[in-house]
């Protein structure tokens, strides 16, 4: 079976990958830039066109590289969210009664947010999370009050 050989990119396509290294990969935009238009939606579906394209792909990853952008470092702040404590305005660890350190939740529930976005289909994170509850123990005793709702104090 022989294999398909790989186009040389185009100048569109080359301007595309740079601007999309820049712009933390926005396809419109970039799409504008590189193909000038000014029709959102036209930029958005040629950008998507060129992205589907082998040498478009591997061109942007290397792009990202060269930046210092790569699947680690754009993974280690969800990691780190994922354990983050909870800091005073001076920016020092708030502990519990123990001298324990208190997890930031509202920081975990973000990272955890985000990380199911990667791992899942878009269409079960909707399902799983369609509903938007808001925490404040201090003041409700850990109860959870939706969104909107108004608490007697």
């Amino acid at each position: 079976m022989k294999k398909k050989a790989t186009s040389p990119m185009t100048e569109k396509q080359k301007k595309l990958v740079k601007t999309l290294a820049k712009n933390g990969g926005n396809k419109t935009k970039a799409g504008m830039v590189a193909y000038k238009t000014k029709k959102p939606d036209n930029a958005r579906k040629m950008a998507q066109k060129a992205l589907k394209q082998p040498n478009v792909q591997q061109a942007l990853e290397q792009e990202l590289k060269k930046q210092g952008i790569t699947l680690e470092s754009s993974i280690a702040p969800i990691s780190k969210g994922l354990r983050a404590k909870a800091r005073n305005m001076k920016g020092e660890l708030i502990c519990d009664e123990n001298g324990e350190p208190i997890d930031d939740l509202d920081t975990q529930l973000k990272a955890s947010d985000r990380a199911l976005k990667l791992l899942l289909p878009k269409e079960q994170v909707e399902a799983n999370l369609n509903f938007n509850f808001k925490i404040d123990a201090a003041k409700f005793g850990g109860e959870f009050v939706k969104e909107g709702e108004i608490v007697n104090e």
